[in-house]
């Protein structure tokens, strides 16, 4: 084909992530197979970073909050921040974007936490996993905790 634009390649890039709080407090556990009533909350902001050219690069934070609310003999509490760099290329579109920013990224981050979290409880002798959930429909629709809009 002559005069054909080569396509521009537009995708949305997992570059780093790196946990910056992890707080564990408990206490051992008392019986094999309790039932516990446990609150998961997920907060994240994003904060959009200085990139080259045609570059949009951006730090996701997402705070994980795991407790038993009402039940003076829960077994513990699990609070986390993790944090990851994410970047798109030209070519990616603002609306999409924000989005990835806002709900997919985030998601990825908090399967990045499952595994850590998990051996962090089984030191503390508990077999608990944090729970596999739909990430991005818990955060889809709400609002972003202390994130920063996009100067132009």
């Amino acid at each position: 084909m002559t005069g054909a634009q080569p396509a521009i390649r537009s995708e949305f890039q997992f570059l780093d992530y790196w946990m910056e709080r992890l707080t564990y407090a408990g206490r051992p556990p008392v019986e094999s197979g309790a039932q516990y009533q446990y609150s998961l909350n997920l907060e994240r902001s994003h904060v959009e970073l200085e990139a080259p050219e045609g570059v949009r690069r951006v730090e996701v934070r997402l705070g994980v909050s795991l407790t038993f609310p009402g039940d003076e003999k829960a077994p513990f509490e699990l609070t986390a921040t993790v944090a990851g760099l994410f970047e798109a290329t030209a070519g990616y579109s603002p609306e999409l974007f924000d989005r990835m920013c806002l709900v997919n990224a985030p998601a990825l981050l908090y399967a990045q936490l499952r595994p850590v979290s998990r051996i962090v409880l089984a030191d503390g002798g508990h077999t608990f996993v944090l729970p596999l959930v739909n990430v991005a429909a818990m955060l889809d629709g709400a609002p972003p905790v202390g994130g920063r809009e996009r100067e132009d």
